[in-house]
């Protein structure tokens, strides 16, 4: 059932219009889901975090997203 959950968020984040980033990473075991890759911004990692706690079947998360150092993340959220 591992492979569903993963398969579950993958879908969800796929659907969701706030997510521009095509490099999102997804596995999971036995109900807990990483999340590696690459996002535009805070926000859409935030956003991402979301969807995943969100999905059936999660129970936790652990979230190594990354956000790209190419894209201006305004004065109030420094470079990561």
């Amino acid at each position: 059932m591992t492979t569903d959950t993963a398969e579950i968020v993958r879908k969800a984040l796929d659907a969701d219009g706030r997510i521009t980033s095509k490099t999102i990473h997804v596995s999971a075991e036995d109900g807990s889901i990483v999340l590696h890759g690459v996002v535009d911004s805070l926000a859409e990692l935030g956003i991402a975090q979301e969807i995943a706690e969100a999905a059936a079947g999660v129970k936790s998360i652990e979230n190594h997203l990354k956000i790209d150092g190419e894209v201006d993340t305004g004065p109030c959220c420094p470079q990561m």
